[in-house]
Order: structure tokens, then C-alpha cells, then sequence
């Protein structure tokens, strides 16, 4: 741990265009230690202002937003001449995860549970679109990018709005002044795809198209291009929820058919309306609750909190603040990539580590040298003593709060002292051997008994785990 760095980067989580979030570990003062995300900007684009303008910007505007819907910024920093947007570390799977499994698993998801998802992203919204700006005047913020990818499903059953990236801020200092088209083209409001100006009911938009595909299983305009998407998104006629998936309710369709109007005057005004009217289209006792979100969650990603869970506990214990940050492909495969690269690269790939790679017994440590005494020459030829073994290494404490450094781990751990040899019994006098002259002179170039080639552990590793 160097002087001056607060964040030790554990494995990375997700990466987009512009950047890489990753999980951390903030250590503070008196042992203090807080799990977190990370977002970095992309290392071929650090040294573009463009970029860190932009980064520094969304710290900026998700910082206003106080609301358990929406993933808190934690602070704005630098670490080694890099920019970092600190967040808290939300357990879960983005919306778009969690709707590939219900596929995969070929089940629908429960209205209920739909209209859920959708009241508590519309009351996250509705908390940033009445931000305030520094002087306490509304700063008119629209996030631009509501999709899937950027709405989570905590494993708790909570959901959170999350990357204010491209969000644009209609007043105050950080005011957006570009009418460049951005976001992913199938969930573009008209409006947006065509470069018109925007409000929050362009966010609304979005959100209808989300509630479209979540509770009727189907993509609303993706085509086979992003122009083919945006002309059926601006063209082709948009069908009634309840015409695709005849068991939703009435009210629930005309919820969404109001957010999929291609003019923003026909929309709700407001994303607090639309979530009132999500949640009064279903009786009080068809509505679901938290914890029947979260039990739908572990059903279809078994494993997936464990994973998660297991992932940091083995990052916390072998990752190092420097160096790469391994890249979690999957909850399984990935994480014991990350794991062992990062153990070998941490460690120098001890003897313990390398022996289970190749299947055999870790290395003994070094025999002491020889004296180069006449003593020595006499006790060649008698039995060698047995030495005591050598005892285990007393097990590590986990790591507590307290604790400024991150344990030994027992591979590394220092060895216990081998006892004093104990004195030779008395053994027959040996045989009597024919002494060199001591004129003849030992051969100047003994040879070395060759060693078997033995594959490298990092190579090894590496090879079994393809980043």
C-alpha cells in the first residue's frame, strides 16, 4: 500500500465506450474499509479532456440526486494522476441480465413484478428531473440513456437508476449546450433521434419502451441495424401492451401507450404521475413486494449472489493496489481468473500455489549449507540425524476492521525455525575410505545434474483461464 492511495482496485465489473467500472476497496483512517465502485475513464482516452470533463460532469449532476433509487455518488477524486467517480457498490444484475434469464428459462415475468420495477425507476426519475441546481432552482435534469443496461435489480429486490454519463442538465452551471444525438437507438425518444430539444418526458419515453419489452417479452423496435431501428421508431405504428400479452390489465397498457406517444405533449407530465397511475393500476392485493422480486432474482441466476460474494472476499484477500484489474467475465469462470492471475502476480506464485498447478508436493525450503570443516568430513559417513518436522503456520485471523494491512496470507506466512540438530549417537566406526592426494586437484568444472523442465505457474494459469 503506497502513500497516499486510498482506493485498492479489486476486479472489474463492466466496461462501456468511455469507461470501466470496477470494484475497489476504500481504505480510510483506523482501519476503516468500505466496498465500492469505480468508474475510470478508458486509458487510451485519459488524456482527452473531453472525456474527463464528461466524467467529471456526471459526478457532478448524480451527486444533486438524493433518492434510494438512484446509485449515489460518493466523491469526485484523483489517484495516481487518474480521475475517479466513486459509487456505491449495488449487489444485483442490471434489468437487461435479469430478463435474459426469465428468457433462458422460458418464463414470463409476473405483472406484478413488472409494474414494481417500473414504479420505482419512474420515482427515481421523478427525484432527478426536480433536482435543484446550486442556487435551489430547479436544474432540469434528463438522463438521455434510460435502458435496461442502466436500471439494476439489487438481490434484495430493490431497483436503482444508475450512469448519468450523458444526462443532460437544462440549467445551471453544468447547463448541456450540445444537440449531439446520443444513447442506445432503440430506446431514443423521436425527439432525441431527431436531434429536437429534450425535457423529462423524453425520459418517459424510454421508460415506456422498458415496460413494453419487460412485460411482454419482446423488443419494441430493434431492428437489424440502428437505422432500421430508428425508422421503425419513428414510422411504424406501435401496438397496445394488452394486444400482445392479453393478461395484462387495461390500466397497466394505457399507463404505457401514454408513454409511447411520439409527441411529448400527449405523455404524462411528469414521471411522479406515471408512477402514481403504475401503482394504482393494480388492486392492492395483485401487487407484489420486495422480497418476491429478490426470491424471482435468485431463481433464475442461481449462484449469483454467492459468486459475487465470494468474488470479493477472495479479491479483498489477494488483490494489490497495484497492477492490472482482472476483468470478471462470468460469476464463476471469471472470478477464478481474476483470482488466481491476481494471486500469482500478488505473490510470485509460492511454492504451495505451484505445486497444486502441476500436482506435486510444494517445494521443501533450502538446506543450510555445509561447513567446510574437517568435521564435517567425518560425519559424511555416518547416519545423518532426523530433524524434528517442521510445524504448520498458525492459521490468519480474518481480516478485521482494525486491521491497517490485509493479513499474510499462509502461503507467504514466515516459517517456524527448525530446532538445533541434536547431538549424534555413537555409530560403528565407519569403513575405512581411500583419501585423495592431496596434490590431485578436485575437477575444476564439476557437472550439474539436469533439472526437468517445469511449465511456469503464471503461463500455466493463464492458459487455463483465457482473459
Amino acid at each position: 500500500m503506497t502513500d497516499g492511495q486510498r482506493y485498492r482496485f479489486l476486479f472489474e465489473l463492466a466496461a462501456g465506450g468511455m469507461g470501466v467500472v470496477s470494484a475497489a476497496e476504500l481504505i480510510g483512517e483506523r482501519g476503516f474499509r468500505r466496498t465500492v465502485a469505480v468508474k475510470r475513464i478508458r486509458p487510451e482516452l485519459a488524456g482527452n479532456p473531453r472525456f474527463v470533463e464528461l466524467i467529471a460532469q456526471e459526478a457532478r449532476i448524480a451527486s444533486r440526486i438524493q433518492h434510494p433509487g438512484v446509485v449515489p455518488v460518493l466523491e469526485l477524486t484523483e489517484q495516481d494522476g487518474e480521475l475517479l467517480l466513486v459509487m456505491a457498490l449495488v449487489e444485483g444484475v442490471s434489468l437487461r441480465t435479469f430478463c435474459d434469464a426469465l428468457d433462458a428459462a422460458d418464463r414470463a415475468l409476473p405483472i406484478s413484478l413488472g409494474c414494481r420495477i417500473l414504479v420505482e425507476a419512474a420515482e427515481a426519475l421523478e427525484a432527478a428531473h426536480t433536482a435543484t441546481d446550486e442556487q435551489g432552482r430547479p436544474a432540469g435534469i434528463v438522463h438521455r440513456d434510460v435502458s435496461p443496461q442502466n436500471l439494476l435489480v439489487s438481490f434484495d429486490g430493490e431497483v436503482k437508476v444508475t450512469d448519468f454519463g450523458i444526462a443532460k442538465v437544462l440549467r445551471g452551471a453544468d447547463a448541456t449546450r450540445s444537440s449531439t444525438v446520443r444513447g442506445k437507438p432503440a430506446y431514443l425518444s423521436p425527439e432525441q433521434a431527431r436531434g429536437d430539444e429534450v425535457d423529462g418526458r423524453t425520459d418517459l419515453w424510454s421508460l415506456g419502451v422498458v415496460g413494453f419489452e419487460l412485460l411482454s417479452g419482446q423488443r419494441l423496435f430493434k431492428g437489424r441495424n440502428d437505422l432500421e431501428t430508428l425508422r421503425r421508431l419513428l414510422e411504424d405504428p406501435i401496438p397496445r401492451l394488452d394486444q400482445v400479452r392479453d393478461t395484462v390489465p387495461t390500466a397497466v397498457a394505457d399507463c404505457i401507450e401514454r408513454c409511447l406517444q411520439r409527441d411529448p405533449q400527449a405523455r404524462w407530465r411528469t414521471a411522479g404521475e406515471l408512477a402514481a397511475a403504475l401503482h394504482d393500476a393494480l388492486p392492492r392485493e395483485a401487487r407484489s413486494s420486495r422480497s418476491e422480486l429478490a426470491h424471482l432474482v435468485d431463481e433464475v441466476l442461481p449462484g449469483h449472489r454467492d459468486a459475487l460474494h465470494d468474488d470479493l472476499k477472495s479479491a479483498l484477500n489477494t488483490a494489490t493496489i497495484d497492477g492490472p484489474v482482472a476483468r470478471r467475465r462470468s460469476p464463476w469462470v471469471g472470478a477464478a481468473a481474476a483470482g488466481l492471475i491476481g494471486f500469482v502476480a500478488a505473490f510470485g506464485a509460492r511454492a504451495a500455489l505451484g505445486g497444486a498447478l502441476r500436482g506435486a508436493p510444494p517445494h521443501a525450503a533450502p538446506a543450510a549449507p555445509r561447513e567446510p570443516t574437517a568435521a564435517a568430513d567425518e560425519r559424511e559417513a555416518a547416519p545423518e540425524p532426523v530433524a524434528a518436522p517442521v510445524e504448520d503456520p498458525a492459521p490468519i485471523a480474518p481480516l478485521a476492521d482494525d486491521t491497517p494491512e490485509v493479513a499474510e496470507r499462509p502461503e507467504v506466512a514466515e516459517q517456524a525455525e527448525v530446532p538445533e540438530e541434536p547431538p549424534t549417537v555413537q555409530a560403528p566406526p565407519p569403513r575405512r575410505r581411500r583419501r585423495r592426494p592431496a596434490a590431485v586437484e578436485r575437477s575444476a568444472e564439476p557437472v550439474e545434474p539436469a533439472t526437468p523442465e517445469r511449465a511456469d505457474p503464471v503461463d500455466r494459469i493463464v492458459g487455463e483461464f483465457p482473459l
